[in-house]
């Protein structure tokens, strides 16, 4: 006589994926940075909303929530969804040196320069005055300078976490300093 079935909705728990940003950069989401179980046969999450004020270019270095609500998909109706925030690491950028030889006073001069190891993708580039003649794309460059004009040597390259930083350094070129002598021109021995 009247049996009547009682269906309760399954848990389901959708987490944010935890991302990392630079300083200065904008992250974005595409609604499918997250995790969740498998679902049941013909049951999908298509998308979720994903924010962060972390966010933006102009966030400081931190860690930010990155807030997970709002699924989409085809039956969600039959699950009681709940909802774990994810972490947005916003990394500093790097800050590159340089060592080496600032003040040349003689060309042609080859000097080397030197950066900090264990970054990625060093990228060297100096002014017109002078040709990189080895070590590109590493810590370490050997230039050649030919112009005794002032000139700048600038150095990019990115961290273990994959954010990028410049630095230029100015070089300063100028003559050795010409020898005057002075006094009489005879130079007698023992004197």
């Amino acid at each position: 006589t009247g049996l009547k079935a009682s269906i309760s909705k399954k848990d389901l728990t959708i987490t944010a994926k935890n991302k990392t940003k630079c300083i200065g950069t904008i992250a974005s989401f595409s609604g499918t940075d997250f995790l969740a179980p498998e679902l049941a046969s013909g049951d999908a999450i298509t998308s979720v909303s994903l924010v962060s004020s972390g966010s933006a270019a102009t966030a400081v270095a931190g860690v930010y929530d990155i807030i997970a609500s709002n699924a989409v998909g085809t039956g969600l109706a039959n699950y009681t969804i709940s909802y774990v925030s994810g972490k947005l690491t916003v990394e500093e950028l790097p800050v590159p040196t340089i060592s080496g030889s600032a003040p040349v006073t003689q060309v042609p001069a080859q000097v080397v320069y030197t950066t900090e190891a264990g970054m990625t993708n060093y990228v060297w580039s100096i002014t017109s005055g002078g040709t990189i003649n080895a070590g590109a794309g590493s810590r370490q460059v050997t230039v050649s300078w030919s112009s005794m004009t002032n000139q700048s040597i600038t150095v990019t390259y990115n961290n273990s976490n994959g954010c990028s930083g410049t630095y230029t350094r100015a070089i300063t070129l100028s003559s050795l300093p010409t020898a005057v002598l002075s006094g009489s021109a005879t130079v007698c021995q023992g004197s």
